[in-house]
């Protein structure tokens, strides 16, 4: 609201009248305007100077409301020079002739009139400044000038009309310029916290170029994977080959089975036919139906029926003994029926013979075909073998993978954990992030993410009816094949109707059978009173008989044994059948388990489109922040690399303080160094200031050579040992530099160490944050594939209760179950690995950081070392030191000796010349003496001299080594200096990260309490689903029990079953027939197979969609930023547009007030 009143001014002070400065209140108005711009100018470069990152066009309205100011200066500038003008013209013609005169600029009413609203404010002073044409008026022209006055009023009026329009539309632009100020305040902001941000990005960016590395890695890593899965892969198909042959087999092998009961029928029928020529066949007959009937209950009574037999056969050769004997009384009254009956018998028994060498034909087909199904048993039989290990090794499989569930349960819990902290954490930066976009994206954001979500839901909706469909096709498929079972299962109910009824036809056949023996018993009774007469012959039958009885005892025995086979047959059938169903159940429970596994894939991919979805739904809306999003990603694994890092933090800081220490003790060291050399540089000044006492000494020695003769050989040989001393000096300060030297080189090698070491640790540290989030990536998904193996052994609870209803119905999938089964168990073995793999490289980055720190830490201690020896050379620089100091002093009280005889030499030099004076006599000897004086002081001087030529060298070598010992001294304070830089960085950055560990601890404590809380949650929850667990392993060890009983009694049965193979082994070649129906049904399956792995391409191609989608809702989320930024800039070149119509308008009526105020003062004048 300030903004808009300052505004309102602002434009009342444009459109306010001009007045010539005679008038206070048009001043006041002028001075008002002026006050108005200044405080619009400072409002303006406040915002500038807090903000100025933020918009470019506040500066160019600065610009432009400058422009303003001085174009608005200089129009009253030339307003008043102008009304001065006339003034003075008009007084100047009013006396000459009466006529009025004023100026005004031409080029304004051009331009006022043209209507232009592009050329600029300069253009315009500029125009005012340079054209300006007089123009005279009379009096004459006074109504021309009136009728124009007129003209203007009008325009005056219109120009108000429209001035109030524009004041309207000016309001509204107000309001528009607050909120684009308020938004363009937020924006600033965000974009000083990007700025901010951005330089954070960079830093990670070579993180992310690391990151991507080790992604290019993974992803060779995953080809080997993706190439194992694939021979996986090769070796199931290959195995459902070999059960489809297997199945096939098994189906000839029931064909069989149907053949040899069609073959078994058909010789009960042809048995039949035997019955009333053989009474014993036939009661065999009525057996062998019987045992079709009930198989172990007919081996009983067909047992029974045999003793029966047998004591009937008794009876029937003690009744034809009888008969025998009442023959022979007999034989004269039957001689005439003999012939007759003896006739009959020859035909009955020729008849017999043919029909029991036929008999005989049959018996040898029918071995033959028992020996053939006793071949196709044993291989039945060894199937079946590697059919129960296979079940075993499903089952052992089966349960391998129940343990890996539970394990997975137990580490999915886990991850839950991790997962519910992190987002959490997640949380609490979404948050800090959404406050900051709330203020700047409040409208636009609510509007989008309608739109996003609308599209999202119909989305949802699409999937969702999709899945339906696909979801109502399989329980249709399903409902088919229920139906298919339903029927086959009715088929063979049937069958086994027809066959009950055909055994009961066979039993009333039998009763039959011993009606029609009754009849022909009571016959063979009468017959036997008619042949009492005929012995002989009968003798002959008898022997007849006993022959043909032993062909058909022998007929019996092969019909027995036949018998015998056939219920080994069938008990085997009945074994085989049982084992069967029990593989039936089995293999109904592993297709549930595989069903249920199918479900919980399917709930995984589920979730995953639900989690692509969200993800979808975040990339749009951080889709306009996308470098927020990278620092809040950075920062979560900042956050993650904290945590798993905090240990190694700590023994960083550890060793870090460590470090600082040792470094202060060599700071302190060198410190001491240092004072040593300045004490060092001390002496070599006051060795200097002796050098210069000594040539000063020496000009006094020339002076007085003559007394110092003999006393100057003895400092001769001083100065000599002196020399030598110092050359000794030399040759150690040049041993000590090299020392020194050697020990710099040696320190610069060590900090180069420290910083390739340091590099390392930090490519470490990068290679275990890559891995830490590399293992929060797959503990994400093994959390993920926890959770559905949790939910999948829910619904295996379920299921096998449904189980048992629908065993007999899922036969044909077991194989493709199997393969899925496997499929899932080899991923749970790629991630282990993974994770194994992980872990190892874990060990071996901690291998390598400790060996790491263990050289930096033999690294210290060779440097502490070497300061340790520097130490020690110092000192011996500094004993040495201390002797040329001890022996330098020592010169010092020679010299002075010297000096004192000198002068002892001179006072006796003074008295000798007294001496002389006194006596002439002792002259000549003291000339003598002074000539051999002369002579020893030339001698003496030569050896001065040599002995100046040999100080010079040593005073030129001296210098050369203090500029060298100079020169080594800065290059130690600049390496000085620089460790003192390191040292005040080195703290720097530990502030920082002890202030980083501060914080990092108020995080954790933050949220290990919210963990504390989630974890006292889940802990219920397990404990509740642990009790659940608990009831359900119990019910399943109790039906474990029972199937251990059962499978007991199976193995008793199978011990059985193994002893009858052996006779059993030639009848199953008939098999093959079966199995080739399995085959068939196993190539159903790989159509079926091919079918879903159609719909998994169809879901991939969906997946697809949805990514083009994705790819399609970022390109309008763009291009609606742009069509923002386009209104954003109309908006701005709206706003320059209504400032240049205000200045043209300002610019007419300034026109105006000048055209009508000079007519104004001539009408009030005149009145």
């Amino acid at each position: 609201m300030k903004n808009k009143h300052r505004f309102e001014k602002f434009l009342t002070s444009i459109f306010g009248t001009h007045v010539d400065p005679e008038n206070s209140e048009m001043l006041e108005n002028k001075k008002d305007v002026e006050k108005n711009v200044e405080k619009i100018l400072k409002l303006m470069s406040g915002e500038e100077n807090g903000e100025s990152a933020t918009s470019f066009d506040k500066s160019e309205l600065a610009s432009l409301i400058k422009d303003f100011h001085n174009g608005y200066q200089a129009l009253y500038e030339h307003y008043d020079h102008l009304i001065g003008k006339l003034k003075k013209k008009v007084h100047h013609k009013r006396e000459d002739n009466g006529s009025f005169s004023f100026t005004f600029s031409s080029s304004e009413s051009d331009s006022s009139d043209s209507g232009s609203e592009e050329f600029s404010h300069k253009k315009r002073s500029s125009k005012i400044q340079e054209g300006e044409v007089e123009v005279q008026i009379s009096l004459e022209d006074y109504r021309t000038l009136q009728e124009q006055l007129g003209d203007a009023r009008r325009r005056n009026n219109e120009l108000q009309t429209e001035a109030a329009t524009l004041y309207a539309k000016l309001s509204e632009f107000e309001r528009l310029t607050a909120n684009l100020a308020e938004r363009e305040a937020v924006i600033e902001k965000l974009e000083n916290n990007l700025q901010t941000t951005a330089q954070s990005v960079k830093l990670l960016q070579d993180e992310n170029g690391d990151l991507k590395q080790s992604l290019e890695i993974f992803s060779q890593k995953e080809a080997d994977m993706n190439q194992r899965i694939r021979s996986f892969n090769e070796q199931n198909e290959n195995l459902i080959s070999e059960n489809t042959k297997a199945f096939s087999r098994l189906h000839d092998a029931e064909k069989t089975i149907e053949e040899c009961r069609l073959e078994i029928e058909q010789m009960k029928v042809e048995i039949s036919k035997w019955i009333p020529e053989n009474r014993k066949l036939k009661q065999e007959m009525e057996e062998k139906a019987q045992l079709v009937d009930d198989l172990n209950q007919q081996l009983s009574n067909t047992n029974k029926e045999k003793e029966a037999l047998s004591s009937e056969n008794l009876v029937l050769l003690s009744k034809i003994q009888d008969a025998d004997k009442a023959l022979a009384d007999l034989r004269d009254e039957t001689d005439q029926n003999l012939k007759l009956i003896t006739d009959r018998l020859s035909s009955e028994n020729e008849h017999l013979s043919s029909e029991n060498e036929k008999l005989k034909l049959k018996l040898e087909d029918s071995q033959r075909q028992g020996d053939e199904l006793n071949q196709k048993l044993a291989a039945s039989e060894k199937e079946k073998g590697a059919l129960e290990s296979q079940i075993l090794r499903s089952s052992s499989q089966m349960q391998e993978a129940e343990d890996t569930i539970k394990n997975l349960t137990t580490d999915s819990e886990l991850l839950k954990d991790e997962q519910s902290k992190m987002l959490n954490i997640v949380d609490d930066l979404n948050q800090q992030l959404k406050t900051k976009k709330e203020e700047l994206y409040a409208l636009q954001v609510e509007h989008n993410e309608a739109v996003e979500k609308t599209q999202q839901a119909w989305d949802k909706e699409e999937m969702l009816l999709v899945e339906i469909e696909k979801i109502k096709n399989e329980s249709s498929q399903l409902l088919l094949n229920c139906e298919e079972l339903k029927q086959e299962f009715k088929a063979r109910n049937q069958e086994a109707y027809e066959l009950k009824q055909r055994l009961e036809a066979t039993n009333d056949e039998k009763h039959l059978l011993t009606t029609g023996n009754l009849a022909l018993s009571s016959k063979i009774e009468q017959a036997e009173i008619n042949l009492n007469h005929f012995k002989a012959q009968i003798e002959q039958l008898e022997y007849d008989k006993s022959q043909l009885e032993v062909k058909i005892s022998d007929l019996g025995v092969e019909l027995d044994g036949a018998h015998l086979q056939l219920t080994d047959l069938n008990k085997e059938l009945g074994a085989a059948a049982e084992e069967i169903n029990k593989l039936t159940l089995e293999n109904s429970r592993s297709m549930s388990e595989l069903r249920q596994a199918d479900a919980n894939s399917k709930e995984l991919e589920n979730e995953l489109k639900q989690l692509k979805e969200e993800n979808l739904i975040l990339q749009e809306h951080t889709s306009k922040l996308e470098d927020a999003e990278k620092i809040i990603d950075d920062l979560k694994a900042e956050v993650e690399q904290l945590r798993c890092g905090k240990a190694q933090l700590q023994i960083e800081s550890k060793e870090l303080e460590n470090e600082l220490k040792q470094l202060k003790e060599e700071n302190l060291i060198l410190q001491e160094c240092r004072n040593k050399l300045e004490e060092a540089e001390k002496v070599i000044d006051g060795l200097k200031a002796g050098t210069e006492l000594l040539r000063y000494g020496k000009s006094q020695l020339q002076i007085e050579v003559d007394d110092l003769n003999v006393k100057l050989e003895a400092a001769d040989l001083q100065l000599t040992d002196l020399n030598k001393e110092i050359g000794a000096v030399v040759e150690e300060k040049i041993t000590l530099a090299s020392n020194l030297e050697q020990a710099e080189a040696t320190i610069e090698k060590l900090e180069i160490e420290l910083q390739q070491m340091r590099e390392e640790n930090s490519m470490l540290q990068q290679s275990n944050e890559d891995l830490c989030n590399q293992n929060t990536d797959l503990e994400r998904r093994l959390q993920e594939t926890r959770a559905d193996v949790l939910a999948i052994q829910e619904k295996l609870e379920e299921v096998m209760k449904e189980a048992s209803i629908h065993a007999n119905e899922l036969q044909t999938e077991l194989d493709l179950l199997h393969i899925q089964k496997n499929r899932e168990e080899e991923q749970m073995r790629i991630i282990r690995d993974g994770c194994s793999e992980n872990q190892i490289l874990m060990t071996d980055l901690e291998d390598k950081l400790t060996s790491k720190i263990s050289n930096q830490e033999t690294m210290l201690e060779a440097l502490s070392g070497s300061f340790l020896e520097l130490l020690k050379t110092c000192k011996q620089f500094k004993d040495q030191y201390l002797e040329l100091h001890t022996k330098f002093h020592g010169a010092e009280t020679v010299s002075e000796e010297q000096n004192k005889e000198i002068r002892n030499l001179l006072e006796s030099h003074n008295e000798l010349l007294e001496k002389l004076s006194l006596s002439e006599s002792e002259k000549a000897d003291a000339d003598k003496e002074i000539a051999k004086l002369q002579g020893q002081v030339q001698t003496l001087e030569v050896q001065l001299r040599l002995s100046n030529q040999k100080l010079k060298i040593t005073e030129t070598e001296n210098k050369d080594k203090e500029e060298k010992n100079k020169k080594m001294i800065e290059v130690l304070q600049e390496k000085c200096a620089e460790l003192e830089e390191q040292k005040q960085s080195s703290d720097k950055k530990l502030d920082f990260v002890e202030n980083k560990l501060i914080r990092v601890k108020v995080e954790v404590d933050s949220g290990t309490l919210a963990l504390d809380t989630k974890l006292d949650e889940l802990q219920f929850l397990f404990e509740q689903k642990h009790c659940q667990i608990l009831s359900r392993l119990s019910i399943c060890t109790e039906e474990l029990k029972t199937l251990k009983s059962k499978l007991g009694e199976l193995l008793c049965e199978k011990e059985i079953l193994i002893k009858e193979k052996h006779e059993l082994t030639m009848r199953l070649k008939h098999k093959d027939g079966m199995i080739l129906m399995l085959k068939d049904k196993a190539g159903s399956l790989e159509a079926k197979l091919a079918a879903k792995e159609k719909d998994l391409e169809k879901l991939m191609r969906n997946m697809d969609v949805s990514e083009k989608k994705k790819e399609v809702l970022e390109k309008r989320v763009k291009e609606k930023e742009e069509e923002v930024l386009a209104k954003n800039d109309e908006k701005r070149e709206a706003i320059r547009q209504l400032c240049l119509l205000i200045e043209y308008h300002r610019e007419k009526c300034d026109h105006l007030f000048r055209y009508i105020s000079p007519l104004l003062k001539r009408s009030r004048r005149s009145l």
